[in-house]
Formats: structure tokens, C-alpha cells, sequence
């Protein structure tokens, strides 16, 4: 939340955590307020390096039907 927050608002975040571990899965979501914000973090986080992992950052796709 700290990371993306410097590019708008958000709405929500989730990091992913394995159901019988507990441990995080090693992905997550942020939801932002507006679309700007959302472009920003993006193009900034997108292959950026935090605690010695490069970040993959895109845009979810809505589930199929």
C-alpha cells in the first residue's frame, strides 16, 4: 500500500496467502481510485526491484464467462 499509494488513491490491497500455510503466494492486488493513478504505479513499479524481487506489475483481466 506504501508503494502505490505515492500514485493516487487506493481503494484496496491484497496480497494472495496460501489457505493452509498462511504464507503469501507472491502476488497480490491494489486497487486504485482513478485510472491516472492506476497508469502511474504501472509504468513506475512495473519491473522495479523491492527487497530483491522484480516486480510484475499490469492491469487484472476480467474473469472469462
Amino acid at each position: 500500500e506504501q508503494m502505490f499509494g505515492e500514485f493516487g488513491d487506493i481503494v484496496s490491497c491484497r496480497v494472495i496467502q496460501d489457505k493452509s500455510s498462511g504464507k503469501s503466494k507472491g502476488f497480490g492486488f491494489v486497487e486504485m481510485a482513478d485510472q491516472r493513478g492506476a497508469n502511474s504505479a504501472t509504468r513506475a513499479m512495473n519491473n522495479k526491484t523491492v527487497r530483491g524481487r522484480k516486480l510484475v506489475v499490469n492491469e487484472a483481466e476480467s474473469p472469462s464467462r
